[in-house]
């Protein structure tokens, strides 16, 4: 079921969101010269191997906040791809509840949305600091028509199992009638 489905999605991005250190994201300033720390290396490195061990996820990233808006602090894309959002890219596209997100620490599904990427559903999961404020929120991205297909999949086995036990009980009411008929 959809509920089943989305809750699924929600508690991943929870787990995904809660390997990254408050303390590390902390030291990113979303700018161009997170590039050569060590830093922003191993949170790539994690964004990465997220992606890799889940196959339906698209994009991972890390997004901060500030007066301006919404900014990538950085993604799971190589840098050679045409997606790549490098540190300091501005997200000019997140919602009204991303927005919220950085104020109430409240992790929550959106979608499915459209934006310059694509049409996705996403799990957003906000990263606390020690201090009670949200230093980042960890995102992944899940393709809307892989999410719908799932959820067409597993509404699917169900059905079918209904369907192959109704035509069993036909075939046994026919020999029955039959049986009787002779």
């Amino acid at each position: 079921s959809k509920q089943r489905q989305t809750a699924s999605l929600q508690a991943r991005v929870n787990s995904m969101g809660a390997f990254f250190s408050p303390e590390q994201l902390a030291t990113l300033k979303g700018s161009e010269s997170d590039l050569a720390s060590s830093e922003y290396q191993a949170v790539k490195s994690q964004m990465v191997k997220l992606v890799e061990l889940n196959s339906d996820v698209r994009f991972a990233y890390l997004l901060g906040k500030d007066d301006q808006g919404v900014y990538f602090l950085g993604d799971s894309e190589n840098p050679s791809s045409r997606d790549y959002s490098a540190p300091g890219d501005r997200y000019p596209e997140a919602s009204s509840e991303l927005l919220e997100s950085f104020n109430n620490s409240m992790s929550f599904i959106e979608g499915p949305t459209t934006d310059s990427f694509g049409t996705w559903i996403s799990g957003l999961y906000p990263i606390m600091g020690h201090n009670g404020k949200v230093v980042a929120v960890f995102g992944a991205d899940v393709d809307f028509n892989s999410y719908r297909n799932e959820l067409y999949l597993s509404a699917m086995t169900p059905l079918t199992i209904v369907v192959v036990m109704l035509l069993i009980l036909t075939i046994y009411y026919r020999m029955r009638i039959r049986e009787q008929a002779s």
